[in-house]
Formats: C-alpha cells, structure tokens, sequence
C-alpha cells in the first residue's frame, strides 16, 4: 500500500531537526528529530492528517463493518453506533498509532541508509486485537446502556 500523500524531506526538516548518529557498525544508525519550527508544522499539518487517515483506512472499512448498522429496527443497535475506529480508542493507543504512522512517514521520506525507494506496504492496524477487543467491549457497554433506560 503505497499512499498517495506525498510528503518531502525538505519538508520535514523544515519543521524537525534530522541528526543521525552512526555506529562503530554502520549497520547500526540513531536518527535524532526534535522540532524545529512549529511554524512549519501549521503548513505540513493538514497533509500528514491526510497520510494518517489513509494509513488507517483499511482497518476503519473493516472495524465499521465490524460495528456497522444493524438491519433490524427492533434491535438496540440498529441506531447509529457510536464506536468508531480509531476515534474511539484511547489516548494511548492513538498516540502509539500515530508513532507508527510517523515513523513509517519518516522511513519512505527522509532515505534511510541514503537508499531510496521505502515503502510501507501496509499498516497492520486492521489486525489489532486489542483495539478490536476494547472496541467490542464499548459497543457492548453502550449497547447495554440503551436496552436498559
């Protein structure tokens, strides 16, 4: 999966610091980023908000399925349901993804080992148990609050 959001490096070292550390063993490199310019960040902000809701596209098809509309209208959930990937994750989990999402960014971006051509094939989100489990948990308990008021 290659997503067609294109972001540069110039871009991102406009808005991080890019200091890469090389080993005894130039296998082993560190690449360092801290922000620079927060400013720049207002301008890259609206294309890295649109490379991570294409990097979580395929889990979200399937999580709404998943937790789609239920057919029945005598059904508690035949309602709109209001669990939805990844929106209804916790803090924590969002930040983790969001962590895999960057550095699989800054992989394709920033030529790791001076070697073009990274791609990220796919984000595994759509296999995360347990965001899976603690989505079916909170529809369970919203649903629960439904049938009894």
């Amino acid at each position: 999966m290659h997503l067609s959001i294109q972001i540069t490096a110039d871009q991102l070292c406009g808005w991080l610091t890019n200091n890469i550390e090389i080993s005894s063993n130039p296998v082993y490199r560190h690449r360092h980023m801290l922000e620079r310019n927060a400013n720049a960040l207002v301008q890259l902000k609206p294309v890295i908000k649109a490379y991570v809701e294409a990097a979580h596209e395929d889990a979200k098809q399937q999580f709404d399925s998943l937790f789609g509309e239920d057919l029945d209208p005598l059904s508690p959930s035949s309602q709109s349901c209001p669990v939805r990937y990844p929106s209804s994750l916790p803090r924590k989990t969002l930040m983790g993804c969001f962590g895999e999402v960057m550095a699989g960014l800054l992989v394709e971006t920033m030529r790791p080992f001076e070697t073009d051509g990274w791609h990220v094939p796919v984000y595994l989100f759509r296999v995360h148990e347990n965001a899976e489990q603690y989505l079916t948990q909170l529809k369970f308990i919203l649903d629960e609050g439904r049938t009894s008021v």
